[in-house]
């Protein structure tokens, strides 16, 4: 028996993380007035590409109490996925822009993988030895 389980949460809730990784890191990025530009483009298309995936939340059903199909299954997983890719091409141009204006350190901030193994626009994993 599978306990109830609400898609829409859970879609928010990772909204909601990504959302909190980016205020993190303009703290540790301790980021100099001439790079502020650049941060707010970035953090103008995170906000939309948030902004879309929340919208994509609230399409979904806010509990399952059986567990969905495989073929249900795969198909959430591509439109996660697809929704990801859009998230991450729009993100991509802004956060490259504002990387090249990072000193030595602050790209080491974001060259280091983060808890989990993943940022909010790309992913990565930890090997281990």
């Amino acid at each position: 028996m599978m306990r109830e389980f609400s898609p829409k949460s859970f879609c928010e809730e990772r909204v909601a993380r990504r959302i909190g990784t980016r205020a993190y890191l303009k703290a540790r990025l301790d980021l100099k007035p001439e790079q502020m530009s650049a941060w707010d483009a970035f953090q103008k298309a995170a906000d939309e590409a948030s902004a879309k995936e929340k919208a994509k939340c609230a399409s979904l059903p806010t509990e399952m109490k059986d567990p969905p199909k495989l073929i249900d299954r795969l198909n959430r997983r591509e439109e996660m996925m697809k929704a990801r890719l859009e998230s991450l091409q729009a993100v991509k141009p802004t956060l490259l822009a504002l990387y090249d204006k990072l000193s030595p350190e602050q790209k080491a901030v974001l060259d280091r993988p983060m808890m989990g193994g993943h940022r909010h626009w790309g992913h990565g994993r930890h090997r281990r030895g």
